[in-house]
């Protein structure tokens, strides 16, 4: 058995053979009173149309950024580490401060 689970031996099974309906079929032929009352999986939405899409969110599908379309930002490997929390917030203030001296 350890050599068939290590894959040295070759090993098949024939699938069972068919013996009447499969369990699918059986379940469609149940009494209605048997199915949940509340249940909706057999509605027909033929006539269903979903919203139309805002072109932001499109947008940002097509270009890859699916965190973006929830509203999160997108984290690098390392984002979260002191050197780069660091580059980070010296960055910000580098920004910051260029935005000051353009305002004057």
């Amino acid at each position: 058995l350890d050599k068939v689970l290590d894959g040295r031996i070759p090993y098949a099974v024939a699938p069972p053979a068919v013996l009447g309906a499969p369990p699918a079929a059986a379940a469609a032929d149940a009494p209605a009173a048997e199915s949940d009352a509340d249940s909706d999986w057999q509605v027909d939405d033929g006539d269903y149309q979903s919203e139309e899409e805002d072109a932001e969110y499109a947008d940002k599908v097509a270009q890859g950024d699916l965190v973006g379309v929830f509203g999160e930002t997108r984290l690098g490997p390392g984002s979260g580490s002191i050197a780069s929390r660091k580059r980070q917030a010296k960055a910000i203030k580098k920004m910051e401060a260029e935005k000051v001296e353009a305002s004057m």
